[in-house]
């Protein structure tokens, strides 16, 4: 990709596995982007396809509402989204008032049940983790970074299967500043309720706008090794071959068969 470099910035990238990135660029303004399936108020589960869209922001476009109904959502649910597990999900976003409530959502039930690993923030509070459906049974939940309106926020949210506990790691920062190097929340469930896969989403609510954009989902599973260079065995009549004929036959080993076989004879 290109980056184009206009003030100090820290710039990263993800060589995992990925299996979503969208930046809203299309489809069009008032548009839903595909697979996204919308929900209505107080964690509803009735699918309510206009309360997100496509809406210009600045001189692009992202991914957002202008609803002040109270816990609505937009979930990813192409195909195996609900058994997906084990990965990372970071973007950006926007709140356009301080008493708006913005946040993401991983290893979401969503659209079967209303269940969910949610980091957001409401009105006077930081990004904080929580869940629905299920209990943090330790660790820390709150990023400590308050947001201010109408400045883009980057986060990071990362969540992983042990077997035995479900970890969720996340950051959150303002857009211009450089990326921290720790995670500010470290928490895990190992209740008998805990969520060991499942989609991502976005979730609002409150007064405001509301928007998010460079949304990007990728495994956590480890870099794929590049493959081995096979041996090299140089085609018959090149040089090559000749060199490696001459090389085998100036070994020790081949000049006592040769001694053997003269004295035989």
């Amino acid at each position: 990709i290109e980056v184009v470099i206009s003030a100090p910035m820290s710039v990263s990238a993800d060589f995992g596995v990925g299996f979503y990135a969208h930046d809203f660029d299309s489809p069009g303004l008032g548009a839903s982007p595909l697979n996204w399936f919308d929900t209505g108020s107080n964690n509803s589960l009735v699918e309510t396809d206009y309360l997100f869209n496509v809406k210009p922001v600045g001189t692009g476009q992202a991914f957002g509402t202008d609803t002040s109904s109270s816990n609505i959502h937009s979930h990813y649910v192409g195909a195996g989204a609900s058994a997906l597990t084990g990965y990372r999900y970071s973007g950006r976003m926007q709140m356009t008032s301080g008493a708006s409530g913005i946040g993401v959502t991983i290893l979401s039930q969503f659209p079967t049940e209303a269940a969910y690993y949610r980091l957001r923030r409401y009105s006077g509070t930081s990004f904080h983790l929580s869940a629905v459906g299920s209990t943090i049974t330790s660790g820390t939940v709150d990023t400590g970074v308050i947001p201010v309106a109408d400045l883009w926020y980057r986060f990071v949210i990362e969540v992983e299967d042990t077997g035995s506990e479900t970890r969720i790691r996340a950051k959150v920062w303002e857009a211009q500043s450089a990326e921290p190097v720790d995670f500010q929340v470290e928490a895990i469930d190992d209740g008998p309720t805990r969520l060991v896969s499942g989609t991502f989403g976005v979730w609002a609510s409150g007064s405001g706008s509301k928007y998010w954009d460079d949304l990007v989902a990728a495994n956590l599973d480890p870099l794929i090794e590049p493959p081995i260079d096979p041996p090299f065995v140089p085609a018959l009549g090149t040089p090559g071959l000749a060199l490696l004929i001459v090389a085998l036959l100036l070994t020790p080993g081949l000049f006592d068969l040769r001694r053997r076989r003269a004295a035989r004879a």
